[in-house]
């Protein structure tokens, strides 16, 4: 209970700091107001504290809460919350990194900070009210950047806004680091640590060699949890988009069939005229020579006005070719058709044409023209026999549903985000303090547990791992009480194995000494051949090492293999002749042909252990090394002729080692060569019969070289 009850002050504390942001903020941005004109808006304050002292989290909360409540105060500043969000980040990881010790980086938070407010808010308040201007010395000062310096208009109120934001984080962040200095780092380690559900956090998890498991757990988890907000949020601000869309469409549908149904059967007016049938017909028949037309053109004018979202309001006569123009009132003067013009029928009526001529009504219709991009809703006037007298219809601007659908899914995108933002810092905060955490600290001791658990002790681990006391009081406090409960059993059993294991491994290594030496005792003038080999393998590995060479290769793991299977690569003179392995002349053509084959009866013995004996990695090298160790670098070796980095690496290397040691070596054919002529020899074949990158490492190591020679091979090779 102890520890819950620590944490639950941590966290009450850390609200205390989020209400302090969020009134400071209030408070500063209020008396700032009562300064008339001020262009400032000092705001922010409260925002870039908390999140410098308590992380990004609560300086989001700050923020974004800020600019919620300052709503009431009858301004717009929640389409600005996402500002405020991203002042928190910034600020948090600035102060997070202990940035500020620099006076230059404290320059660039204030000019990151003033971006932010300047340029973005700029933007918003030009999109949603048509200028970013309302303060008079901010609009002096976009006026000189425009008239005196020839900046464009735009780009002349976001400087000013810009430099006059620069003024505003230049004091925010001034005063925010003047709070800061009288907070204890106690303080602020209490507030970043709130909401964390355990005693004990291994600094070590901050080492590189764990930063790959910390990063795919705190990844994931973050990334899961982007991808589920953004799902979530992008199909709500979608449908309500798309339903807006839909209710301003048939808003002004409606609009247009209110005019037209005034013009068929409404009153028009004070005085509640109506549109007599027989005038409009005479006005259908001989046009503006109708004592009535220019009466009813006034009140058709009238009932347009009347509808400020309707931008044409007509009344036509269709025929096979187009509409026949009776009246036309348009907003647009300069596009107006007069009486008795056809306009042809566009594309998007193409379809209608045949109800348009029979007299029958017809859905609105979207279309491109030169008046713009209109819906347009016509219905028929029939004749009291039935026929069709005329169309009367209306049309509204489409670009203008645009605008205001656009608009609206603007300030939804820009509440919405704020919101995401929220959603992911809590979630990331939750995740790290309830999951991340005490996953990495179980894993993290759990990595050490294995890797160290020899030099420190059973009871050393059981220590550390109690000491974490998990209590997120769910599962993964579960998983941490059984993890606890099994540490001891699960260290003597691996202790145990590895006792088994290191039994086994001696055996294995004595075997194949064995079988190595079963192979040298038929050949009577190879002496300690496979001990000194071994060792100069050893010996070029770690000079490649050193240089740098074939370091995706050369893994712990392979060098082992290397040295442990080096007996092994003379392995197939166990199928040749003792009167071939031991002539003590030149072998004849046919003869060495014969000796040749030792290659290949080395692959093939050991290609059918491997078949036998599943997942040793070293028998897959002591193969490459029986089969190919008399390749050479420029090609022309057997068995296979390869060449180049065809040949693999561990044959490459016991080329070197195995010519070596026959030339320094004296034969029933032949007398030692010197050290030097010897590697003489090595050094010629260069580039011919070896790879240059391991003569190289071959020529770093040549004293280390001459001392296994002048040993006899009995110097230690072990790993």
């Amino acid at each position: 209970m102890k520890e819950r009850s620590f944490s639950y002050r941590n966290e009450l504390l850390c609200f205390l700091t989020i209400v302090c942001g969020i009134a400071f903020n209030i408070v500063c941005a209020y008396l700032n107001g009562l300064v008339a004109n001020s262009p400032l808006w000092l705001d922010s304050i409260g925002t870039i504290t908390v999140a410098g002292i308590a992380g990004f989290f609560p300086g989001i909360i700050t923020g974004v809460s800020t600019n919620i409540l300052r709503y009431f105060e009858g301004t717009n500043n929640p389409y600005y919350a996402i500002l405020s969000a991203a002042i928190a980040v910034v600020s948090a990881f600035f102060f997070g990194k202990k940035l500020q010790k620099k006076p230059v980086n404290v320059v660039w938070l204030i000019l990151v900070l003033a971006f932010i407010g300047g340029i973005p808010g700029t933007w918003i308040s030009r999109f949603l009210w048509g200028t970013g201007i309302d303060n008079p010395f901010v609009y002096e000062l976009a006026r000189l950047f425009h008239k005196k310096i020839g900046f464009h208009e735009v780009l002349s109120d976001y400087t000013s806004f810009f430099l006059f934001d620069i003024i505003d984080k230049t004091i925010s962040v001034l005063v925010a680091l003047f709070i800061m200095s009288f907070v204890p780092d106690v303080i602020r380690g209490r507030l970043r640590n709130s909401g964390l559900r355990q005693e004990y956090v291994p600094a070590d998890t901050r080492k590189p060699s764990f930063s790959n498991m910390r990063r795919s757990i705190s990844a994931g988890s973050v990334i899961l949890i982007v991808i589920v907000t953004l799902i979530s949020v992008g199909a709500v601000t979608w449908v309500s988009s798309v339903l807006f869309g839909r209710y301003a469409k048939d808003q002004a549908v409606k609009d247009v069939e209110h005019a037209i149904e005034q013009v068929k059967n409404g009153r028009i007016g004070i005085d509640e005229r109506r549109i007599d049938p027989d005038e409009l017909r005479e006005c259908v028949s001989i046009g503006r020579s109708s004592p009535a037309y220019y009466r009813i053109e006034a009140e058709l004018r009238e009932i347009r006005d009347g509808a400020p979202d309707v931008l044409n309001l007509y009344i036509v006569y269709p025929v096979d070719d187009g509409f026949r123009v009776v009246f036309d009132l348009s907003h647009r003067e300069d596009m107006l058709y007069d009486y008795g013009q056809t306009v042809p029928y566009g594309i998007a009526f193409e379809p209608h044409i045949g109800d348009l001529l029979r007299g029958e009504e017809i859905e609105p219709v979207p279309s491109d023209t030169k008046r713009g991009r209109l819906i347009s809703v016509m219905e028929p006037i029939n004749m009291p026999s039935g026929a069709l007298l005329c169309y009367v219809g209306g049309d509204v601007d489409y670009s203008n549903l645009n605008y205001y659908h656009n608009d609206f899914l603007v300030r939804v995108l820009l509440i919405t985000a704020a919101l995401i933002v929220v959603v992911i810092a809590w979630s990331i905060h939750l995740a790290r303090n309830r999951l991340v955490l005490p996953i990495n600290s179980m894993a993290y001791c759990a990595n050490e547990f294995i890797t160290d658990y020899d030099s420190r002790g059973v009871y050393d681990e059981a220590r550390r791992i109690s000491r974490l006391k998990i209590n997120t009081g769910d599962e993964i406090e579960n998983l941490y009480r059984a993890f606890k409960k099994m540490t001891v059993d699960t260290v003597a059993r691996e202790q145990n194995i590895r006792k088994q294991s290191e039994t086994i491994s001696r055996m294995q290594n004595g075997l194949i000494v064995i079988l190595a030496d079963m192979v040298e005792n038929r050949d009577n003038d190879t002496g300690n051949h496979i001990k000194r080999t071994a060792s100069y393998v050893k010996l070029i590995m770690e000079g490649l090492k050193k240089r740098g060479y074939y370091l995706d290769q050369l893994t712990d793991t392979f060098v082992s293999d290397v040295i442990q299977s080096a007996p092994l690569h003379d392995l197939g003179k166990i199928g040749i002749s003792d009167t071939i392995l031991n002539k003590p002349g030149k072998l004849t053509p046919e003869e060495f042909e014969i000796m040749k084959q030792h290659t290949v009866i080395g692959g093939d013995i050991l290609e059918r252990a491997i078949s036998e004996i599943h997942g040793e990695s070293y028998l897959r090298e002591a193969r490459n090394l029986a089969h190919y160790h008399h390749e050479k670098w420029a090609g022309g070796g057997y068995p296979e002729g390869l060449k180049g980095e065809d040949i693999p690496l561990s044959a490459r290397i016991m080329a070197i080692a195995d010519v070596f040691d026959a030339v320094s070596q004296k034969r029933v054919y032949k007398e030692a060569f010197t050290f030097e002529q010897s590697v003489d020899i090595i050094r010629k074949d260069s580039g011919t019969a070896f790879d240059p990158k391991c003569v190289e490492a071959f020529m770093d190591s040549l004293d280390a070289i001459r001392e296994v020679l002048e040993s006899d091979g009995e110097e230690d090779i072990a790993m």
